[in-house]
């Protein structure tokens, strides 16, 4: 039986349902199951175009599988990234991601940056998308995550 999470909001009325690929990154989707439930801001990734993210509250350091720099509409990712990397980062910090449209690509300010990815989206993703539009011009939004039944 394939594991499921959801990202929901009860501001915003939504929920929606990703499945995770244990086959395909299984310490990663390991990581984030371990980590639910969660409550965070999610947040447009204004350098990498239709992209939303969440900061976790922790480092959580994690070895690559299923990593990529290329990410397809509605595939969800994780990155850890180390401060002393990166020309604009004070502190090294682990993020969830999911792309809403084409022509993306998980990137900071010096580049691609490659990303596990771990699950796809697979419903509420209109809901996602037109609260992609409202976060990216009247800023971030509170979202919870958490394990489906």
């Amino acid at each position: 039986m394939q594991r499921t999470i959801e990202f929901y909001s009860e501001a915003e009325g939504f929920v929606a349902r990703a499945a995770l690929w244990d086959d395909r990154a299984p310490k990663t989707c390991a990581l984030v199951w371990d980590l639910l439930p969660l409550s965070l801001q999610l947040h447009h990734a204004a350098y990498s175009g239709p992209e939303l993210a969440l900061i976790l509250p922790q480092y959580q350091p994690i070895e690559r599988e299923n990593a990529t720099t290329t990410c397809l509409p509605w595939e969800l990712g994780f990155a850890s990234l180390r401060a002393q990397d990166f020309i604009d980062v004070d502190q090294d910090f682990s993020e969830i991601m999911f792309f809403y449209d084409r022509n993306t690509g998980p990137r900071m300010v010096d580049g691609l940056v490659a990303v596990n990815l771990f699950a796809h989206f697979i419903s509420g993703q209109e809901e996602l998308r037109r609260l992609a539009g409202v976060i990216r011009w009247e800023g971030r939004r509170p979202i919870h995550l958490r394990r489906s039944d």
